[in-house]
């Protein structure tokens, strides 16, 4: 199924780690002190932009959500990251990813990410998942389109390619540089998943082990 792609392009959370809801906990946690209504408020930033860095949406709390907060962007990241840096090294790993990441294991493989990129590298070297990625761990600060478009001027992206992601924001990027998507839906936190896989006629899978039926 998968032969004609030279590039598959995987996001971490939602479709490699079941690290979303730790994420979200992660949002709220780290301005709590704010409040539990810029929490939620931040959390619901959150739930619609999934995909986007916590670099951007911190900034956005900051900026617009509470412009009085005495908290610091280096503050909300150091927070944030000691909450959620310790749950990706334990999460469960997404339904069916090992099996389906072994039998495309001799493709040009790379993750392209919302998250942090230095602590993707640890958390997959100590997971022992890097080997499988051999066209490297991407995250922010840079953004995915950032990423997409120095990776295809690098010659590191081959067309034709294929992104594996939970997000309207991977779609989006996806349609962008003309890379086909598979959405899956398993762990995704889009609210009307549904009528968004009908109204964009989406390749979709549950998870991995369902795509490897």
């Amino acid at each position: 199924m998968f032969s004609k792609y030279k590039t598959l392009i995987f996001d971490c959370d939602g479709v490699i780690l079941d690290s979303n809801k730790l994420k979200t906990q992660g949002f709220y946690k780290a301005v709590m002190s704010d409040g539990s209504t810029y929490a939620d408020a931040l959390v619901n930033f959150h739930l619609r932009n999934g995909g986007i860095s916590r670099y951007k949406k911190f900034s956005h709390y900051l900026s617009s959500i509470n412009k009085k907060s005495n908290l610091s962007l280096d503050f909300l990241l150091s927070k944030y990251k000691a909450h959620v840096f310790c749950g990706l090294l334990s999460c469960d790993v997404s339904l069916g990813f090992e099996e389906f990441i072994i039998s495309v294991e001799k493709s040009h493989n790379m993750v392209i990410s919302g998250g942090d990129q230095a602590e993707l590298k640890v958390v997959f070297g100590k997971r022992s998942i890097s080997h499988f990625f051999d066209g490297g761990i991407f995250g922010s600060p840079l953004d995915k389109e950032e990423i997409i478009r120095t990776q295809i001027s690098n010659g590191n992206l081959i067309f034709p390619a294929v992104f594996f992601g939970d997000s309207k924001y991977d779609y989006e990027v996806a349609s962008k540089f003309g890379i086909d998507f598979i959405y899956l839906s398993d762990l995704s936190e889009i609210t009307n998943k549904e009528s968004w896989i009908i109204e964009n006629n989406l390749d979709h899978f549950a998870n991995f082990r369902d795509m490897l039926k």
